[in-house]
């Protein structure tokens, strides 16, 4: 009986033909293909979005060390041996404040120098350059020029130009 049901369903019930199948596989390789790209975009677009955040955080702290800087400086030097900057000013109590900025490698360095007690400090990393120039309009003026690039995962970068006015000496 059950072998008479198995013949009767084998007569009645058809398989796939070659074409059919080689279709299914041709329609499961691009839904694949087209899920694989997009899953890779995504992952590269935060990749990249995530460096350009890198970038935009290490540009802005060193804007943000170097403006504080400037602005308490009384002699601004950007044509000093050896440094990036060089900036000195005298506080309240008479004692000479001295700061210069180096980079080394992609690191930007604040060195501060208290009454020769000197602190070293990195304050942004990823830079590829950096310049500072006075402004031919305004001599107390410097403009300063900055650019970082993270290499990832995804490469991605940011400049700023800034114009920072130290304060007038007394």
């Amino acid at each position: 009986m059950m072998q008479r049901r198995l013949g009767l369903m084998n007569k009645k019930q058809r398989g796939f033909t070659i074409i059919e199948v080689l279709i299914a596989m041709a329609l499961g390789g691009i839904i694949c293909a087209a899920v694989g790209t997009l899953t890779y975009q995504t992952f590269t677009n935060i990749a990249r979005d995530n460096a350009h955040m890198v970038a935009i955080k290490q540009v802005e702290s060193a804007v943000h060390s170097v403006s504080r800087d400037i602005q308490m400086a009384q002699d601004v030097d950007t044509q000093h041996s050896g440094v990036l900057i060089y900036l000195t000013w005298t506080d309240w109590n008479n004692n000479v404040n001295v700061v210069t900025y180096t980079l080394v490698g992609s690191d930007l360095y604040r060195n501060y120098s208290l009454n020769g007690h000197n602190k070293q400090a990195v304050v942004a990393q990823h830079i590829e350059s950096i310049g500072f120039t006075p402004k031919p309009w305004g001599k107390d003026k410097v403009t300063m020029t900055i650019s970082a690039v993270v290499n990832g995962n995804a490469m991605a970068g940011e400049t700023r130009v800034c114009d920072f006015i130290p304060r007038p000496a007394i």
